[in-house]
C-alpha cells in the first residue's frame, strides 16, 4: 500500500493506492514431487555467480487439469 507521509486511514475514503511490484528470474527445473505424468511440485534451483547449480526449493503445489 502506498500513502502520502501525512496521510491517514479514513473510512470508507480511498485515500491509499494499492502497488503490485512483480519480479522474474529464471530457474532451472530439476526434478517433480509426485509421478511424472502428473507432478504435485516442481523442484527448482537457480545458478549462483559462479555458475554452480544451487538448489532453491519446491514450487507451491501445481493443479491438476481435467
Amino acid at each position: 500500500m502506498i500513502k502520502l507521509l501525512d496521510g491517514r486511514y479514513e473510512p470508507g475514503h480511498r485515500g491509499w493506492r494499492k502497488f503490485r511490484a512483480y519480479c522474474a528470474t529464471e530457474a532451472v527445473i530439476g526434478g517433480v514431487t509426485g509421478a511424472i505424468g502428473a507432478p504435485e511440485t516442481l523442484l527448482v534451483g537457480r545458478f549462483d555467480r559462479r555458475g554452480r547449480l544451487r538448489y532453491t526449493g519446491p514450487t507451491h503445489p501445481l493443479h491438476q487439469w481435467g
